[in-house]
């Protein structure tokens, strides 16, 4: 099993609801999610919970999110040459530019 999937899965149990259902609900509503439809991350999982008929207190929710945002942070961990590449880039004439499709978890880990 993939990381992605596993901490998939590792929230799911956190919320108390099936691993199947939810890897399915967090996939259909990706593209919500990146859109801002939810106001944070608890929210969208509180949302996905509902669909499967689940009802996580805070604390189950706030494990969840806890999960995805140490899956986020070490999946952002750049590799050891990414700012010399970066430099030398920039030295050859390259411009540099950033394109994200960053859901409501990302924000959370540069906010730290």
């Amino acid at each position: 099993m993939d990381r992605y999937r596993r901490v998939s899965s590792d929230m799911a149990s956190a919320l108390g609801v099936p691993a199947e259902g939810f890897h399915r609900v967090w996939a259909e509503t990706g593209d919500s999610r990146m859109a801002g439809k939810y106001s944070d991350l608890g929210a969208s999982l509180e949302a996905i919970c509902r669909e499967l008929g689940g009802s996580p207190d805070s604390s189950q929710v706030a494990e969840a999110v806890q999960l995805r945002i140490e899956f986020i942070r070490s999946a952002m961990t750049p590799r050891p040459d990414t700012i010399d590449t970066l430099a030398r880039l920039r030295q050859s004439g390259y411009r540099i530019g950033l394109i994200s499709d960053c859901g409501p978890g990302t924000a959370l880990v540069w906010d730290e």
